[in-house]
């Protein structure tokens, strides 16, 4: 076997090799772990955000008509806009809106997980001068 392969500078060359390998696959790690982490975190406040947003359509809505009749109209194109099934139901548990019955989306599966708190579905309650009107119920539409 050659000599040089056991001399002094042929042995700091595999193991600064083999410092920096390890060095550069800690670092890609952690550089994939924090971007996986951020991009989960931004989904979450990307998801509160349009939460807001459909319990301030929800609230206003019902603020400035003090009924929930033509709420269908406006739960679709949010539904649409966002990509989520919104439903939203009174204080007596009744639906009064659901963003999918025109595409011919079975309310009994949203009421179970209404009643159920299953699945991914946020509930949002609706609040009317500090006192609860209704519950939306928002839940990612799988494509």
């Amino acid at each position: 076997m050659p000599s040089w392969l056991f001399s002094l500078q042929v042995r700091l060359v595999v193991g600064f090799t083999l410092v920096l390998a390890l060095a550069l696959g800690s670092i890609g790690w952690y550089v994939g772990f924090a971007a996986q982490r951020e991009a989960e975190r931004f989904q979450e406040e990307v998801e509160a955000a349009r939460a807001a947003r459909v319990e301030q359509l929800v609230s206003r809505f019902y603020s400035t008509r003090q009924e929930w009749s033509g709420l269908q109209a406006a739960l679709e194109q949010a539904g649409a806009l966002y990509g989520w099934r919104i439903v939203v139901t009174d204080q007596g548990g009744n639906i009064v809106g659901d963003s999918h019955t025109a595409l011919g989306a079975p309310t009994g599966m949203m009421g179970r997980m209404i009643e159920q708190k299953t699945g991914r579905g946020i509930r949002i309650p609706v609040l009317r001068n500090g006192r609860q009107v209704a519950v939306a119920v928002v839940e990612p539409v799988a494509l």
